[in-house]
């Protein structure tokens, strides 16, 4: 089974040069943990839109993102796939345990994972209880981060799912970085097809509430991969209520007014809107 091309193995070194030994699993699991776990482990590429790990068939590989997001989808029986979670560079990839997974990781953009045969991580975890506790921890956050967001799709309206995903993506990008700022840039790694399932709502739809986001001057559409938070308390607003979501949600269904100023600000955000289903 194929999965990915070796780019590199990993070592102790290579692990004190990594971008996310300061975060997730390789900071709680500490140095010295972190460094047996990458003796058996090797950096892995996956190109954007390659199955890291199948639904449904046995895994044999796991590990943590580096660089670049995995998005995690549910393939019903007709062949109707679903996004349900984005995962970010210092994230847990694939099952911990050999076994047929019920969803897949998808990568989203070009990743780079660092990659461990799940024999070895099961041995490793045996030897180096911090590593069980690192990775326990690591999946109940994301766990968490799913059971939030599962909150949010039944209860926000349209403006506000959208603006509350942005601010997770600057928040990710900012813990990333060392800091969120006001004129934080938000890049979208998802197609809008796959962002659209995210959020549960049409492309067009999607669309539509990044334009009305525009107008409300909360965000800027630099390119269509990416949207530049102009006024993070208008952002932060838009998420907290339920009400103005809805209400924006009642709006998305008729026209949409002053799109000439939108598209005078943004043009590429009218390109992108052309071709939704990119």
């Amino acid at each position: 089974m194929h999965y990915g091309k070796f780019t590199a193995t990993a070592s102790a070194g290579r692990c004190r040069a990594c971008p996310v030994s300061h975060l997730g699993i390789c900071a709680a699991a500490g140095e010295q943990v972190s460094a047996s776990f990458s003796s058996r482990a090797r950096l892995a590429g996956f190109r954007a839109g390659e199955t890291i790990v199948p639904q449904g068939e046995k895994a044999g590989y796991g590990g943590i993102i580096v660089e670049g997001a995995v998005k995690v989808v549910s393939i019903t029986e007709a062949g109707a796939a679903h996004v349900l979670q984005l995962l970010h560079p210092g994230e847990w990839v694939g099952p911990v345990f050999p076994e047929r997974p019920g969803v897949a990781w998808d990568a989203a953009n070009d990743v780079k994972i660092c990659w461990i045969a799940l024999p070895a991580l099961e041995a490793l975890m045996q030897k180096e209880p911090k590593l069980s506790q690192a990775l326990l921890t690591a999946a109940t956050r994301q766990l968490n981060a799913q059971w939030d967001w599962a909150v949010l799709l039944r209860s926000g309206g349209t403006l506000c799912r959208v603006a509350s995903w942005l601010l997770r993506q600057a928040k990710e990008a900012g813990a990333e970085q060392g800091g969120c700022g006001q004129s934080e840039v938000v890049v979208i790694d998802l197609r809008r097809r796959d962002l659209a399932s995210l959020l549960d709502m049409t492309v067009e739809t999607l669309c539509r509430a990044l334009s009305q986001l525009e107008q409300r001057q909360a965000i800027v559409m630099l390119t269509p991969k990416q949207a530049a938070i102009s006024n993070m308390g208008v952002l932060q607003q838009i998420a907290r209520s339920e009400h103005g979501a809805g209400e924006g949600k009642a709006e998305l269904g008729g026209s949409l007014p002053h799109n000439s100023e939108l598209v005078k600000h943004s043009p590429s955000a009218a390109s992108e809107a052309s071709s939704s289903g990119a």
